[in-house]
Formats: structure tokens, C-alpha cells, sequence
């Protein structure tokens, strides 16, 4: 399958590893913060399907904001336009959406704490799949013994988090569920870095991405009324709770601008050791907050040893083998 080449000038300039790191692991604190407003809402309405909807609603319209106020945004939507990328390749807020169902239909049953590893396990796993493939917009990445190791760094932290938690119930279909729907999300990583590529513009990937969640949620919410489950809700005054598609926002580009300077991978690595970081403060500072533990500090100690072992340039290339240098 072919692509149209996107012109030098309409590309975006890479951020250098380290930095580009760094932004990872703000927008894991970032998605942090979002999860939890979001879960709020969730809450407060009484409807997780609702609350996502509400979420890419805000989220759109602040991008359509800036897009109007951008002459680069719009150049960049133009140029999305004029690429004639493969339809897969515009599969991210399905992708995204899809997620957000999951999360909905699995947590009540498996908890939490199984969801959690499920989660961050496919995420990074899935990362170590597609850049395998080549599918991000740099190409393949070989599979050496210094990323294996970062991969069960950020497992093991992860899995330090959520020790003594209560798992729910059992499920196997489910659990797998949650794994391979977080595999995809790193292949939405991907797509989200491919679509800024063509687009030479964050904002402009970002606005493409949400619009294309919008329609996802509105159909399943379009499909739970069919079947009788959704009803009215009374609508919460908090502004604060309104504010998760705002964040989402900057989570997306975010990422984009990292999956183009870095491997789907380091990306899941990174936002991972940001969103223990994130806990850790939201935990520990909020008055409503469950309190930082010993695990969570531990997690996400072994979350940062990841990244730096994932990250480091010297690091990564121990273990591979000379025949892989064209792949790097």
C-alpha cells in the first residue's frame, strides 16, 4: 500500500530525545489528571459514556478554536486533505473511543487494579509490536535486550502499584479484552504520529483525532438508547469537571509530538513513569486523595528506571545484533 510523499516543508521539527522524553512524561501526568476528572463525571452523571462524550465534545471545540485562530492548523488540515492517506491510517479516535468503551464495560467486573496491568502491559507491549512492524513514522525498531528489559521494568512497577488492591473478579475473557484493546492504543500512538507527519501540524492531527471519536461515541451512545441504556442525567455545576477534553487536548499533541521524535515504545514507556509521578502528587496532595504508599513510590521508581533504560542511547544499543543497525 502506497502513500503520497508529505513535502520536507510541511513536516514538523523532531524534538531532541531527552526533551522529547520529558514531554512523555508530562502527558502521563497530564492523563493523570484527566482520568480522574473524567471519572468524576463519570460518577457524577452517572454515565461513563456520557462523560467521554462531554469529553471529546469539549475537547473539539477548543481545537476548533485554535484551528480558526491558526493559519498553520488550517494549512495543516489542507494538507491532511491533499495527502490521500489510507483510510486506516485515520483509525486513532476510533481507536480512542473504543478504548474508553472498554474501560466502561471491563473495570465494574475485573477492578481496577487488573485492569491497570492489563492496560499498561498491552500499551507497552503493543508499542514493542508496532515498532517492530514500522507502522510509527520512524520506520522499524529491533526488539534488543536493553528494550526488553525497560518493557519488564515498567511492568514490574506497574504491577508494585496496585499490591493490595482488590482485583475483582477473575475474568479471563475480560482481562484479555483489556490487554489487546491497549495493544491497539499503541497502534493509535502510531496513527496519531503518522497523521501529524502528513498534517505538519499537532493541532491540526489532534483536531482530526478527536472529530473521529465524537462520531464513535455518539453512535455507541446512539446504540445504548436503542437498546434502553441511557436516560436523561441532571447536569453537575462544577466548571472543573467539564475540563478533561481541554486536558485530552493537550495529552493528544502531546503524543504526537513524542511518536514523531521517538518510538511508539519510548512513548509508552514514558507516559507510564509520568502518570505514577502524576498519582503520586494527585495521591498525596488532594485532600480526598487515598494517600501515597510505599508501592506507589516503588512503582514509580522501577516506572523511571524504564524510561532511562528504554531511553538511553548507549543502553539501547546493547544486545543488538549488527545486522539490525539498518533498522535503527
Amino acid at each position: 500500500m502506497t502513500e503520497n510523499p508529505v513535502s520536507t516543508t510541511a513536516a514538523t521539527k523532531q524534538l531532541p530525545t531527552g526533551l522529547a522524553l520529558v514531554l512523555g512524561m508530562v502527558a502521563g501526568g497530564v492523563l493523570a489528571s484527566q482520568i480522574r476528572i473524567n471519572a468524576s463525571l463519570g460518577q457524577r452523571l452517572d454515565s461513563s459514556l456520557l462523560a467521554a462524550l462531554i469529553s471529546f465534545a469539549v475537547g473539539l471545540t477548543v481545537l476548533s478554536l485554535v484551528v480558526a485562530a491558526r493559519p498553520a492548523s488550517r494549512d495543516g488540515l489542507r494538507r491532511l486533505r491533499a495527502a490521500r492517506l489510507p483510510a486506516w491510517q485515520f483509525l486513532s479516535g476510533v481507536i480512542g473511543a473504543c478504548s474508553v468503551t472498554t474501560f466502561i464495560v471491563v473495570v465494574p467486573t475485573i477492578g481496577v487494579a487488573v485492569f491497570t496491568v492489563a492496560a499498561v502491559t498491552g500499551q507497552i507491549f503493543g508499542g514493542l509490536l508496532v515498532d517492530r512492524l514500522g507502522v510509527s513514522p520512524n520506520g522499524k525498531r529491533p526488539l534488543t535486550a536493553m528494550r526488553a528489559a525497560a518493557a519488564a521494568l515498567a511492568v514490574c512497577g506497574i504491577v508494585v502499584t496496585q499490591l493490595g488492591k482488590p482485583v475483582g473478579d477473575i475474568e479471563v475473557a475480560l482481562i484479555a479484552l483489556a490487554f489487546f484493546v491497549n495493544v491497539a492504543v499503541a497502534l493509535q500512538m502510531a496513527l496519531n504520529g503518522r497523521l501529524i507527519k502528513a498534517a505538519g501540524d499537532a493541532m491540526a492531527a489532534t483536531t482530526v483525532h478527536f472529530g473521529l471519536g465524537l462520531v464513535t461515541i455518539v453512535l455507541l451512545l446512539a446504540c445504548s438508547a436503542a437498546f434502553g441504556g441511557f436516560s436523561p442525567h441532571s447536569w453537575p455545576t462544577d466548571w472543573w469537571l467539564y475540563s478533561g477534553g481541554a486536558i485530552g487536548v493537550v495529552f493528544i499533541a502531546a503524543l504526537a509530538i513524542c511518536v514523531r521524535a521517538l518510538d511508539v515504545f519510548l512513548v509508552a514507556l514514558a507516559i507510564n513513569g509520568g502518570q505514577l509521578l502524576g498519582a503520586l502528587l494527585i495521591d498525596g496532595l488532594l485532600p480526598d486523595g487515598p494517600g501515597v504508599t510505599g508501592f506507589l513510590i516503588a512503582g514509580a521508581v522501577l516506572a523511571i528506571g524504564a524510561v532511562v533504560v528504554g531511553g538511553n542511547p548507549r543502553l539501547a544499543k546493547f544486545g543488538r545484533k549488527p545486522a539490525d543497525a539498518s533498522e535503527v
